[in-house]
């Protein structure tokens, strides 16, 4: 498996392909967004588009975009989706790299309360977890040098 953070070009090219995936987070969200946004936003780079890929193709979705706030910055997960999670939670990982790159103090997800479940396998690289807040699931990050 391979994971791949995608510039817009390939957003555009790959748009078929990660269109149903983004659809189906979507359908189970208020309706903040269509389809159309989400292109829209990633083609713009406001937000980014991240791929899982096996040798049969695209297996996961995420979307995530940057959010800054008065303190701090935070990696927030607008959506994800994807065949067989065990095969492609991995992804995790690539997705606390970028946020610890860009500067971001916390990865934020907000949806339905079975991700808290799911989410409480992840461990960040020192021991992070995510915690329940309110509805919002958050993983704290901690740099290298605060161990």
């Amino acid at each position: 498996m391979n994971v791949k953070l995608l510039i817009p070009e390939e957003v555009l090219a790959l748009w078929p392909e990660i269109a149903p995936f983004v659809e189906s987070f979507l359908d189970r969200g208020e309706g903040e967004s269509t389809v159309f946004d989400i292109a829209r936003r990633c083609i713009g780079m406001e937000y980014q588009c991240w791929i899982v890929i096996d040798d049969n193709g695209v297996v996961c979705v995420c979307i995530t975009k940057i959010d800054e706030h008065t303190n701090f910055k935070s990696l927030h997960i607008i959506g994800v989706a994807g065949n067989d999670w065990h095969t492609w939670q991995h992804f995790h990982s690539e997705l606390e790299s970028f946020a610890k790159f860009n500067n971001c103090k916390r990865i934020t997800q907000w949806g339905r309360k079975g991700w808290a479940k799911q989410l409480q396998s992840f461990e960040g690289q020192h021991g992070e977890k995510y915690k329940v807040i309110h509805t919002v699931m958050a993983m704290d990050l901690m740099t290298d040098q605060e161990i």
